[in-house]
C-alpha cells in the first residue's frame, strides 16, 4: 500500500517522530533511575551501618556477647 501511493517518505517521517518519542521517554527513565537507584544505595548502607552500630552498643553493656551477634539470633 505504501509503495503502491508513494507514501515512503510520510511513513519514514511517521516513523521517525514515534523512535523520537520512545527514545526520549526511555532517556528520562533512565535518568529517573539514575538518580533513584544512588539513593537506595545509600539507604541500604545506613541501615547496615546502623544494624551493626545498634549491636556493637548492645555488646558494649553486656546485654549481648559477641558470640550471640555473629549467630544472629533476634536482637
Amino acid at each position: 500500500m505504501v509503495k503502491s501511493y508513494n507514501l515512503e517518505n510520510m511513513e519514514i517521517n511517521r516513523s521517525k517522530g514515534v523512535l523520537n518519542s520512545l527514545f526520549k521517554k526511555m532517556f528520562s527513565l533512565v535518568v529517573g533511575r539514575a538518580k533513584v537507584l544512588p539513593i537506595l544505595e545509600i539507604l541500604g548502607g545506613v541501615a547496615a551501618a546502623g544494624v551493626i552500630g545498634f549491636a556493637s552498643y548492645r555488646v558494649s553493656i553486656g546485654e549481648l556477647s559477641p558470640g550471640s551477634v555473629a549467630s544472629c539470633p533476634a536482637l
